[in-house]
């Protein structure tokens, strides 16, 4: 059964996952970041503002702050533009949990106006496996400019955090 500290955990790894990739876009260019590529966005500018929306979405229906603007990717002409922006997004998330459970129900209206009703474990779920997803094909477009990306493996910040396991 899950208990709200996973749930924390799994933000906690959807921050680091998020933040290192920030981090391996640091060397493109203006037009490296803005270049259209072939993939579900036209560029890694906009696969970046892509994620930094669904937090900016998915955090916004568990804390009922549903009057968010989403941002148009134009919004973001440089790297450091998207990153003052979604750090405090991701920074968020702790915050956003408190109070609630697992089960707590998470009401809401999709971007086509169907209401739903989704249980927070299932909205932090999609949150972190949405931007897992999506990191995966920007370490395909760094690819395709020539740049390096950073593993972003959950096991990789098991690692690094050096969580400890029930054995």
């Amino acid at each position: 059964m899950t208990d709200l500290n996973d749930l924390y955990t799994l933000l906690e790894y959807h921050r680091w996952a998020n933040l290192r990739v920030l981090e391996a876009l640091q060397p493109l260019s203006s037009e490296e970041f803005t270049r259209t590529l072939l993939s579900s966005f036209p560029s890694i500018r906009d696969t970046v503002v892509h994620l930094y929306r669904g937090d900016l979405i998915w955090q916004g229906r568990v804390t009922d702050d549903l009057e968010r603007k989403i941002p148009d990717p134009n919004d973001f002409p440089m790297l450091e533009d998207v990153r003052a922006a979604w750090v405090p997004v991701l920074d968020g998330w702790s915050a956003a949990l408190e109070g609630k459970t697992p089960d707590s129900s998470i009401v809401y209206a999709t971007s086509s106006g169907q209401a739903q009703n989704t249980r927070l474990e299932d909205v932090v779920r999609q949150t972190v496996n949405h931007a897992s997803y999506h990191r995966g094909q920007i370490a395909t477009l760094l690819r395709m400019l020539e740049h390096k990306m950073v593993a972003t493996d959950y096991i990789l910040w098991v690692r690094d955090k050096a969580i400890p396991r029930a054995s």
